[in-house]
């Protein structure tokens, strides 16, 4: 973003192929573009381990040598295409996903929030939608990251999507702006960047820019995220993402030349 390279850290390849990806991130002028596929999407850990929040659908992994065999014939001078993983934190199996994402070293790795305590998927719009419900939700979801940005079983890069309750838990605690404000400073500390998720921006623009205040106020790196699911979402919400950037004077995360 900004005057430094145009990357989005942020994509998936269960419904498309990873070459679809790169060709798009290539005709929309990105300099690079990530591959972090969701670690429930792996047939390993998913036997052993009750994810709360998975895909229903598409591809499924058998292991981590599947997975790195997609990178083998993709070219790396424009756009560079980073090896990475979307990583469950899930206080206890924390220590058994860490073994596995560790088992092998990455360009980038992500961190998500994706259930709450109970297991039940953040996403869920079944729960009670009641004031004090929705903000007691967005105090344990606030804690929980926090909680994973301190965690130093896995070496990740990125918190992704902070704000992502909202697809939830619409009625938003009156001290949420301090709860962000907290969770930046979290990740200062930590020296870990919080997202700008694209698909956030395009859902929800003023719960991401409430995210990008807290940010700037608390002193942390930011990372833009499109969540691509499909080779037409690669980059989605990058001009939006910028435009807070720059009018909030967000520092940017750079990752580390291979």
């Amino acid at each position: 973003m900004g005057t430094k390279t145009k990357s989005d850290n942020h994509s998936h390849i269960i419904y498309d192929s990873i070459q679809s990806m790169v060709d798009s991130a290539r005709s929309k002028a990105f300099d690079s573009i990530s591959i972090t596929e969701h670690i429930s999407q792996f047939a390993e850990p998913r036997d052993k381990i009750e994810f709360g929040s998975v895909h229903t659908k598409g591809r499924i992994f058998s292991n981590i040598e599947e997975y790195l065999l997609e990178f083998r014939n993709i070219p790396t001078k424009i756009p560079t295409v980073n090896k990475g993983l979307e990583v469950d934190y899930i206080r206890r199996v924390s220590q058994e996903i860490a073994k596995y994402v560790n088992e092998r070293g990455w360009d980038v790795l992500l961190l998500s929030v994706h259930e709450l305590s109970d297991g039940i998927d953040v996403e869920d719009t079944s729960r009670p939608q009641d004031k004090e419900s929705s903000e007691r939700r967005w105090v344990q979801y606030i804690e929980l990251q926090k909680e994973g940005l301190q965690n130093d079983l896995i070496p990740f890069d990125v918190l992704t999507h902070p704000v992502r309750l909202g697809r939830s838990s619409h009625k938003l605690p009156g001290n949420l702006d301090e709860l962000l404000i907290e969770l930046a400073e979290v990740a200062r500390k930590e020296d870990r960047a919080l997202e700008l998720n694209g698909n956030d921006l395009t859902r929800d623009y003023k719960l991401v820019e409430k995210l990008a205040q807290a940010c700037s106020a608390g002193g942390c790196k930011v990372s833009f995220g499109s969540d691509a699911h499909h080779p037409s979402e690669v980059g989605r919400g990058y001009e939006k993402a910028l435009e807070l950037v720059n009018r909030y004077g967000l520092k940017q995360l750079t990752l580390p030349q291979r």
